[in-house]
């Protein structure tokens, strides 16, 4: 059980790097502003097919995947 867990933990913090990633490259390549109106489209985007448990949110490893980069976009809008 706590492999699981550590494997889920691992899970969660790529995905959220891999989302740091992303708009670091859009900061660089479209400028700040740009990055954050794709983080706020985004967001939303991951929230509801969480909510609704829309495909791939429909499987737990995508969910939890999608729940993790949902929480790093959100931290992203508001500083």
């Amino acid at each position: 059980m706590a492999e699981a867990a550590s494997e889920r933990q691992a899970e969660f913090a790529e995905s959220q790097r891999l989302e740091a990633a992303r708009i670091a490259f859009l900061e660089r390549d479209r400028g700040k502003e740009a990055a954050r109106v794709f983080a706020i489209q985004t967001l939303r985007s991951y929230r509801r097919a969480v909510v609704h448990r829309a495909p791939p949110a429909g499987e737990q490893r995508f969910r939890l995947r999608l729940l993790a980069s949902y929480r790093y976009l959100k931290r992203y809008v508001r500083s």
